[in-house]
């Protein structure tokens, strides 16, 4: 979830530093703070507009958390309930969920991904509309840095 909210913060982010008018997502003179997800949805259509690429591969990450964490379900139960094939059924928990070091490293890839993306997003932004000055150590690390992501996906087995 906080990866949602993260790639959520990231968009609303963007869609702020190109638009001057403040008053869709926050109202420095009024007493009522606007809707949060009429904007959000006023920030979704801009960037898929305006930055198409990131925005599917900001809504494939998206999707993937609503298919497999957003909300309960068997699939991701096996973080807390362990099922052994061939013996009766019983259910297996521990005090902490069940660590599997193949899924902890899908997880860190995941996070990876979105933060290159997030980066990457925000950079294009600056370069098109300003709002900030990067440092040059993000501008030119970003290629290392996805090569880097990308030689981890490789390395897990993983096709992307």
């Amino acid at each position: 979830m906080d990866l949602r909210y993260f790639l959520e913060s990231t968009v609303n982010a963007a869609y702020a530093l190109t638009h001057q008018n403040t008053e869709i997502y926050f109202n420095y003179e009024g007493s009522k703070q606007p809707e949060a997800q009429k904007a959000s949805l006023k920030a979704y259509k801009w960037i898929d507009d305006a930055y198409k690429e990131h925005s599917k591969m900001i809504q494939q990450i998206k999707n993937q958390i609503n298919d497999q964490s957003a909300h309960a379900n068997i699939f991701n139960s096996q973080h807390n309930f362990n099922y052994v094939p061939g013996t009766r059924a019983e259910i297996h928990t521990s005090f902490f969920d069940f660590e599997d070091e193949k899924w902890i490293k899908a997880d860190l890839y995941q996070c990876a991904q979105a933060g290159l993306i997030a980066i990457d997003l925000l950079l294009a932004v600056q370069k098109q509309h300003g709002g900030f000055l990067p440092s040059t150590d993000a501008i030119d690390g970003l290629p290392a840095l996805i090569a880097d992501n990308d030689a981890l996906l490789e390395e897990l087995g993983v096709k992307n």
